[in-house]
């Protein structure tokens, strides 16, 4: 095989499909990238069992070929150079690395024991925005603890229904849902759950793509993420999401329209008196529009700020965990915000005054 790459694609290119490269000790082939030409393309394959990624990009081909190397350390020298113009060339078992000012070698190893990568042939497919589902998966992302042992919660669900993408996350303390225009569609329904981990590969992907959409394919308990030069392959989360709807409140006692940031400063602020809880107590006033934010420490003090919105339906005062709050006003992308509340043992509703694409759900604290 012999090669000449700009350092800039291939660099990125290696960025994206190291955090597909295994780490299991008892099978060290997934340390190693796999370079392969087919079709006037070159290729960059990694997987560690879970998810794969296939990275394509231009450059000249003088031989053909494929080999693997050391995902690491070909990212380590690549990332190093200065020189824009890479020669990659294979002699016996040794991977030479030349440019105008270097010259080094890798160590390759043998193809034999490294995993087959399915060819994706599926025309059951859908295709949305590469920036709203981006968003999507941000904002909803935020809903999930790393932490979390239930399985099925550990990842993002999928669902298309209505000719919408729906993406929801949760920890069973609090949810997020983001609803995305479907492009096009060769499908009637889908559901599945994404890994995290999945996620947060895709979300880096979607960072350095120019292309506007993704297409979405479910095959065999398998999903597929197609982007121009990128293709993502993920086993799906095992297990049945909850039914989360039942988990929305439908009526409610007491509703706040306010400006998002107004509320995110109040709460920041009042978050530094909170105890290891990250607890805080809100207070609503509906006859003079007033939301009082009060938190406590016995070691630190107490703080407490009081803002105004539209509030409409009965005074309340309920406890919330300030960073599952913060997480929350962060993951609705508006200026202004609805919050909803039945009561202090009831789930409150965030939602977007504009925009009735998603929302956010969070447990309060039981009151004393």
């Amino acid at each position: 095989m012999k090669l000449i790459i700009l350092r800039e694609h291939l660099n990125r290119a290696l960025s994206i499909v190291e955090k597909s490269l295994g780490t299991n000790e008892l099978m060290p082939i997934l340390k190693n990238v796999v370079i392969r030409t087919e079709q006037g393309k070159i290729h960059l394959i990694t997987t560690n069992l879970e998810t794969a990624i296939i990275a394509t990009l231009n450059g000249k081909i003088e031989e053909e070929g494929d080999v693997a190397v050391s995902g690491s350390g070909l990212l380590q020298v690549i990332s190093n150079l200065k020189d824009e113009k890479i020669h990659v060339v294979t002699d016996n078992q040794k991977l030479l690395i030349t440019t105008d000012t270097f010259q080094g070698e890798l160590v390759t190893v043998s193809l034999t024991d490294f995993p087959l990568i399915p060819k994706v042939q599926s025309d059951s497919y859908i295709d949305v925005s590469v920036k709203a589902l981006h968003r999507a998966l941000d904002m909803v992302s935020l809903a999930i603890s790393p932490h979390t042992i239930r399985q099925e919660l550990n990842g993002v669900f999928f669902t298309f229904k209505n000719h919408d993408l729906v993406c929801v996350g949760s920890d069973g303390f609090r949810l997020s849902e983001k609803k995305i225009n479907i492009i096009s569609s060769t499908i009637e329904e889908m559901q599945c759950i994404i890994p995290s981990r999945t996620i947060q590969l895709l979300s880096r992907v979607m960072e350095y793509t120019s292309s506007e959409t993704i297409r979405i394919a479910i095959e065999a308990h398998q999903c597929i993420f197609l982007v121009n030069e990128y293709t993502l392959i993920s086993n799906c989360v095992d297990g049945n999401y909850p039914s989360y709807e039942n988990f929305v409140p439908k009526d409610f006692d007491t509703e706040i329209l306010i400006n998002k940031v107004t509320l995110a400063d109040a709460v920041r602020l009042c978050n530094v008196f909170s105890s290891r809880l990250n607890d805080i107590t809100i207070h609503i006033l509906p006859k003079d529009n007033s939301i009082t934010i009060r938190s406590s420490n016995a070691i630190l003090g107490s703080g407490e700020i009081t803002i105004q919105g539209q509030v409409t339906g009965i005074e309340q005062s309920f406890r919330m965990n300030a960073r599952y709050f913060q997480d929350g006003l962060k993951s609705i992308d508006d200026t202004n915000l609805k919050i909803s509340i039945v009561n202090a043992e009831k789930p409150i509703k965030i939602e977007p005054i504009v925009d009735k694409n998603g929302y956010a759900i969070i447990m309060p604290i039981k009151m004393n």
